[in-house]
Formats: C-alpha cells, structure tokens, sequence
C-alpha cells in the first residue's frame, strides 16, 4: 500500500452487524440472569436462617402490644374513677383508692415494658 492509496474500511453488513448485537444482548441477559439465581439462592439460604428469629421477634412485639393495651384500659379507668369518686359522696374514698390502684397497675405495667426493652436495645 502507498500513501496514495485511500485505506478502503472494512464493511460489515447491517445484518451481521444486529446479530452481533443480539447474541450480546442475549450473553449480557444471560450473565445477569446467573447472577441474579445465585443472589435469590443466598437470599433463600438468609431466609431459612432468620425465620425462626422473626417469629420470635413477632411473638414479642403482640406481647408487648397486649401489655400496652391493658396498660392504657387501666390508666383510662382509673382516670374515669377518679372523675367519678368525687359524685359518690360516702363512697368516694373506696372509689378513690380503687382509681389509684389501677392508674397505678397501669403505669407500673408501662414502666416495666419500657425498663425492658431499654434493658434489651
């Protein structure tokens, strides 16, 4: 070749050229989706080994929602007996000491959740 001579480029044709494309699109396909089987393999494996945590974890959370319900059924009763101690007339101070003790059972139970999931965190 001498430098007069125009370097002729080399022509592929356009279908040659798209099925090269494809099989590398195809290649690229497959190789994310081996990828992707071993990522959902791991994540098969993760999860067998953290299912009977979460079912623990469950337990202890509707544990503790129970436990905050009756807390808050006893501090709203205690708080009404209170309001209604004071039209008993005779009877007011049992009303009272009745009132007392369940505001008193409901802030202990709070408290003694509160004190345990501090205790635990």
């Amino acid at each position: 070749m001498t430098r007069a001579d125009p370097v002729q480029p080399v022509s592929i044709s356009v279908s040659i050229q798209l099925a090269e494309m494809t099989r590398e699109r195809i290649d690229s396909l497959e190789r994310d989706k081996k990828n992707l089987r071993s990522e959902v393999a791991r994540l098969s494996r993760e999860t067998s080994r953290l299912s009977p945590e979460n079912a623990r974890l469950q337990e202890a959370l509707s544990g503790a929602e129970s436990i905050n319900v009756v807390a808050t059924i006893l501090i709203g009763v205690g708080g009404f007996l209170v309001s209604y101690a004071t039209f008993t007339g005779g009877s007011a101070t049992l009303w009272a000491n009745v009132s007392a003790g369940l505001l008193l059972a409901g802030i202990i139970l709070m408290t003694w959740q509160s004190v345990r999931q501090w205790r635990r965190g």
